[in-house]
């Protein structure tokens, strides 16, 4: 999974036609899927290669380059996510724009989501504050490794919900608590999350 980092200049969203793509190298080599604002999958796109398909270099909607992705078609807002599938080692992806300052307010809809780092900074978890949750683990994140694997489970508790301080456990109890540095988001990594809660707001730390 990879968030954009920065915003577009001008705006809070970011335009999948402007995120430009380096190591990509076959048909349909880079797979990237969106979900929606309530939680579904809702598209995937192709980057495709002019060595591969005999089309123009970027985003279309089928692995064969019959349909590109218009300017603005597909648009993250800041802290969205893309959940990649790519062949390749060496794939970057490279985005431009400018830094958000001050605390950057992301928006968490009911169901399931993701939430990128959006900064052009590292992130610990235990410096992301959330409100709107109101019971018992009931927001769930998971973090996935460098090698892709599903790398962890951490819950937000409420002292509403356990008698627990605010704050990510490792557990749905409460019992242990994750420590600084235990979870540290690179600039354009994701977590996947799940919750109970359609006013959720995540808040990363600003930079600036």
């Amino acid at each position: 999974m990879r968030a954009p980092t920065f915003k577009a200049v001008g705006g809070s969203g970011y335009d999948l036609t402007k995120i430009a793509v380096e190591g990509a190298d076959g048909t349909g080599d880079v797979c990237a899927q969106t979900i929606s604002a309530a939680g579904e999958w809702d598209g995937e796109y192709y980057f495709l290669t002019m060595d591969g398909m005999g089309v123009d270099d970027g985003w279309y909607k089928d692995v064969l380059g019959g349909e590109a992705v218009e300017e603005d078609e597909v648009v993250l807002p800041a802290g969205g996510a893309l959940f990649v599938d790519s062949q390749n080692n060496d794939l970057t992806l490279k985005v431009a724009g400018e830094v958000p300052s001050g605390d950057l307010d992301l928006d968490v809809p009911a169901g399931s989501s993701q939430v990128g780092n959006a900064l052009p900074a590292d992130v610990d978890l235990t410096a992301i504050t959330v409100t709107g949750a109101d019971g018992t683990g009931d927001v769930c994140a998971q973090s996935i490794s460098a090698a892709g694997e599903w790398d962890g489970e951490y819950y937000y508790l409420t002292i509403d919900g356990m008698g627990v301080d605010d704050g990510w456990y490792k557990d749905v109890l409460g019992g242990e608590a994750v420590e600084v540095g235990d979870v540290v988001l690179a600039p354009g990594e994701a977590l996947f999350i799940d919750s109970q809660n359609n006013d959720l707001v995540f808040t990363l730390p600003a930079v600036l």
